[in-house]
């Protein structure tokens, strides 16, 4: 049984679809208005990983419920993590902060990441998440 979940980005409720094969859910998808043009499985997927989470293609029910079940625990990182990214990735405070979605002037940005650095807060789940993705896509495609 094939599952996908689809957050459209004007959507405020995912929709869900459930299949009892890949073939029948890759057509179900392939006839949503707001779907581009889907040609195969690997498409479809590619198209849900760019939409709001917690969108995605799962091959079983335990496996979409077990993403969700993720999405609701997400880690938010604290003060050790946030400096050995920023380290990492060789920004400043204000450019990392600038990054992660994190608004207001260079000087603000620069002071949210300096508190977060020795503790006295904690980034969000969702700015935890594009630190993440930067690390990893700085591994994926070194300069």
């Amino acid at each position: 049984m094939s599952v996908a979940i689809v957050l459209s980005a004007e959507g405020q409720l995912p929709d869900l679809f459930v299949e009892d094969t890949t073939e029948m859910l890759l057509a179900r998808l392939q006839g949503l208005a707001e779907a581009p043009a889907i040609s195969d499985i690997h498409a479809a997927r590619l198209w849900l990983t760019g939409l709001p989470e917690p969108s995605g293609w799962f091959n079983t029910v335990p496996e979409a419920l077990a993403y969700t079940e993720r999405l609701k625990r997400q880690a938010r990182a604290g003060a050790e993590e946030v400096a050995t990214a920023r380290q990492t990735l060789r920004l400043s405070r204000a450019d990392f902060a600038a990054c992660l979605g994190i608004g207001g002037n260079p000087n603000t940005r620069h002071k949210f990441n300096f508190e977060v650095e020795n503790g006295q807060k904690k980034l969000s789940a969702p700015a935890t998440r594009i630190m993440h993705a930067l690390l990893i896509e700085t591994v994926l495609s070194p300069e």
